[in-house]
């Protein structure tokens, strides 16, 4: 025989808690089951729809009758995934999950980290979103769920440049670990910064426990700086004729460039990056909005940081605030268009040194309001 069931689901209580779904007893919702009872019975349809979730597909059974899989070739929820599932039976080793194509906003994903039952993920994405400018493309994962997710994925940057990455769990979520090997491609794609060419790049995020909000530290070794209009207005500001010319030529070298700060859904707030070189040193904070593609920056440029930023090596502090800044530097500001910029350049400050130097400074600019 044939069957059909159908519900509206009001006193049915569900709950997906890997993706933070929950349905009330007073909501209403939909639910249609078809198939054919027997020996071998069949599910050809299952929709459930409620609560913002959308679920379409059918349930796979081996010859003996047993459950073989749930396929759902339409997996929704809300606005921020959109996705095919397969669900394996369970096992002694966890249930595995397969997800293939569509979209995921990391955005969506709860707030506080699932505890997990050891669930075995194998993902192959089109496209993970992290903000409003930045994506991970062509996404390959196998993890396992247990208290956040613990594994490996490699992925494109806005389907450009080549990322790999590890996850492990954190008392906020997953952690996530990325390398790549040209750090310049990667902001490039990222929509970041155009004028930053090779370099190793390490990068670390972990959830902030702001909604869809991460922490970030990175290191980038061995970098140029070349054909950037607003290094050119900076450079030109402070009467820097030498590392002009470099900087529309051949590049200019920096050693080491480290930064932390936080992503958020609108934007990202750099609360501090350093960049060392032997002719230039350079720190930076301040907000990016990768939706305008506008930012908003301060920092302080020293010259010639081989022999400027000696003093901070040897003295302290009291001759910089941070890696970057020596005994004599300018401070600066940067806003509008990186490819327009408008940069202001105080040239009092290269007579205060060190922390004096922090009366010609502002305040960083207040984050956009989610």
């Amino acid at each position: 025989p044939r069957y059909e069931i159908s519900s509206g689901l009001l006193g049915a209580a569900m709950a997906l808690p890997n993706l933070g779904w929950r349905k009330g007893t007073k909501e209403a919702g939909s639910f249609f089951a078809a198939g054919e009872f027997g020996k071998r019975p069949t599910v050809e349809e299952l929709r459930l729809e409620a609560a913002g979730l959308t679920a379409k597909g059918h349930v796979e059974f081996d010859e003996d009758g047993k459950f073989a899989g749930l396929v759902l070739p339409e997996l929704k929820l809300k606005k921020w995934m959109d996705v095919s599932a397969r669900v394996a039976p369970p096992s002694d080793a966890g249930s595995e999950v397969a997800l293939r194509g569509g979209f995921i906003d990391a955005g969506g994903f709860p707030d506080k980290p699932p505890k997990g039952n050891g669930s075995k993920l194998d993902v192959r994405l089109d496209k993970l979103k992290i903000n409003d400018g930045i994506a991970l493309t062509s996404l390959r994962s196998n993890a396992v769920s247990r208290g956040g997710l613990s594994g490996t994925f490699d992925a494109l940057v806005n389907n450009g440049s080549p990322i790999s990455g590890k996850m492990t769990p954190g008392e906020r979520g997953t952690q996530i670990a990325i390398t790549g090997d040209d750090a310049g491609e990667i902001l490039r794609d990222a929509g970041i910064f155009k004028s930053t060419f090779g370099g190793d790049l390490a990068l670390e995020l972990q959830p902030a426990g702001e909604k869809g909000a991460f922490d970030f530290e990175f290191a980038i070794h061995k970098t140029r700086l070349k054909n950037s209009n607003a290094m050119a207005s900076l450079l030109n500001a402070v009467s820097v004729v030498g590392l002009l010319q470099q900087l529309e030529n051949e590049g200019i070298h920096f050693e080491d460039v480290t930064g932390h700060g936080r992503i958020r859904g609108n934007g990202i707030r750099i609360d501090g990056i350093s960049a060392t070189g032997a002719s230039m040193g350079l720190t930076l904070r301040g907000w990016y909005d990768p939706k305008s593609k506008t930012v908003d920056f301060e920092g302080v440029i020293t010259p010639i940081y081989m022999v400027n930023g000696a003093f901070q090596v040897v003295l302290g502090k009291l001759f910089g605030r941070d890696k970057g800044e020596g005994l004599f530097g300018f401070t600066y500001t940067i806003k509008g268009n990186p490819d327009a910029p408008k940069v202001s350049v105080n040239p009092l400050s290269i007579l205060t040194p060190g922390v004096f130097r922090e009366i010609f400074r502002r305040d960083p600019p207040a984050p956009v309001p989610q």
